[in-house]
C-alpha cells in the first residue's frame, strides 16, 4: 500500500483554470484531486468505468 499525501502533492492549473493533483498513474487509469472554488465547473467528461458520457458504476 502507497499512503498519499495530498499537502505534499504539488498541483498544476489546467486549462480550464482547475488546480488537478496527480494522485495515482497507472497503465489504464489516472486518479485525479480536482481543487474546486465556488463557481468552478467541471464539464461532462467520458467515464473511464463505462467509456459512456457522464455515467458512473
Amino acid at each position: 500500500m502507497e499512503i498519499i499525501k495530498m499537502d505534499q502533492i504539488e498541483g498544476k492549473v489546467n486549462k480550464r483554470g482547475v488546480t488537478a493533483k496527480q494522485l495515482i498513474k497507472h497503465e489504464n487509469t489516472t486518479v485525479m484531486n480536482l481543487v474546486l472554488k465556488p463557481g468552478d465547473v467541471v464539464p461532462e467528461h467520458n467515464d473511464v468505468f463505462t467509456g459512456r458520457p457522464g455515467r458512473s458504476i
